[in-house]
């Protein structure tokens, strides 16, 4: 027997053992059509906000009947 087969009387098979690596999270589930449409009409809103189609009363406005 070799040196790398031998083990010592004091060790178990199971200290030897090599723990198996934690197990990877779950995906998240996509995004529904509703968070989607949600999400683009705040993108609009933001760029005309930016574009300076809006001011940042409107947009305040416009953003609270969004829900947001």
């Amino acid at each position: 027997m070799s040196l790398f087969h031998r083990r010592s009387k004091d060790h178990s098979p199971q200290q030897d053992a090599v723990e198996a690596p934690p197990a990877a999270p779950a995906a998240a589930a996509p995004p529904s059509p509703e968070e989607l449409d949600a999400t683009m009409a705040f993108t609009t809103l933001k760029h005309e906000l930016e574009d300076g189609k809006l001011t940042q009363a409107e947009f305040d406005t416009r953003r609270k009947q969004l829900g947001g």
